[in-house]
């Protein structure tokens, strides 16, 4: 990919776009990539990743959804370190997420932390929004009540029907 609408292909490894089914149940964003995304071209495979996955398991999510970024180039500052996109980054890859969308065609889209929410709460009717597993990690991981407390949103987001919508929006 050859995208240079915004400075965040300066530095990339990976232009990482997502993974998961197409179509799919859920659809999830997250807010960028990071280090080891940017080295293996697939979003939430480092420790945020795996914690997530360990949520989805113990939600009883298998399968069904599919997993991207409100931007595919990795943010980060002049010393290497992750860091939140800024405004002008999302907006220049928010075609690119619309347009996945259109193509996962989800019932519910689950906004991985507040950078996604804010950005794109207003294009989808029925969403959740879970706490981005790099604070859960922060505040202890899996021995952390915010674990639990995104399980729980998890597990609901699972068993609800399409009229969810009045649940998440």
């Amino acid at each position: 990919m050859k995208c240079t609408k915004c400075g965040l292909y300066k530095m990339r490894r990976s232009v990482v776009i997502g993974r998961g089914l197409i179509p799919a149940r859920l659809f999830f964003i997250g807010e960028a990539p990071g280090r080891s995304e940017d080295l293996l071209g697939e979003p939430f495979v480092g420790r945020s990743g795996q914690l997530l996955d360990r949520m989805l398991d113990e939600a009883g999510i298998i399968g069904g959804y599919y997993i991207t970024n409100c931007v595919r180039c990795r943010p980060c500052t002049s010393e290497g370190e992750n860091r939140e996109p800024t405004g002008d980054e999302v907006l220049a890859c928010m075609n690119n997420v619309l347009t996945l969308a259109k193509c996962v065609r989800p019932e519910i889209v689950i906004f991985v932390g507040k950078v996604a929410e804010y950005y794109y709460r207003k294009h989808f009717a029925v969403t959740a929004t879970i706490l981005h597993p790099s604070f859960v990690l922060r505040k202890g991981g899996e021995a952390s009540p915010w674990f639990l407390h995104n399980i729980q949103i998890l597990r609901r987001v699972n068993y609800a029907s399409k009229s969810a919508g009045q649940l998440f929006a």
